[in-house]
């Protein structure tokens, strides 16, 4: 790599361990220390129509989409049902499940911002809610951590 002079070079090396992760879970933000330094992230709970949205998933929750096509911070500490399904006559009963926030997402938020990349699936919105930092070495997972760390820079933070 080639930096000029001034330039803060952050290395963001996904094969690297982790050496301590802490979060907090009433604003949904977490921190992972590395020899390098720390970097900051957040998380939430997706449904299926929601990661539908920002990717080109076919829909099948055994291969759920590695990284959304989003880096938006609207996403931080969503839970319970999408567009409030659960309770919502106009969604039909068997239509229920695909609005069921139960997938972990997370991103870093600091030194840079990232998209959303999945750390782990539930079996329900209580589950991923309740549990959503019980596993910290899913988010030292080298493939979460290379899913992220490739998807900085890749969608623009300005609206078109």
């Amino acid at each position: 790599m080639c930096a000029r002079n001034d330039t803060v070079v952050i290395p963001l090396d996904s094969t690297i361990n982790q050496n301590a992760f802490y979060a907090n879970a009433i604003e949904w933000l977490w921190w992972s220390v590395y020899n390098y330094g720390t970097v900051y992230g957040a998380s939430t709970c997706l449904s299926k129509k929601e990661m539908l949205m920002y990717s080109d998933w076919n829909g099948d929750v055994r291969y759920t989409p590695a990284v959304l096509n989003t880096s938006t911070d609207e996403f931080v500490g969503l839970s319970g049902y999408y567009m409030n399904a659960d309770t919502n006559p106009d969604i039909p009963d068997d239509e229920k499940p695909d609005y069921e926030r139960r997938f972990v997402y997370a991103k870093l938020t600091h030194p840079m911002s990232s998209n959303w990349g999945h750390v782990y699936s539930w079996s329900s919105a209580r589950d991923c809610t309740k549990n959503i930092y019980d596993y910290p070495y899913h988010y030292n997972s080298f493939l979460f951590k290379k899913s992220i760390f490739n998807s900085i820079g890749t969608i623009p933070p300005w609206t078109e």
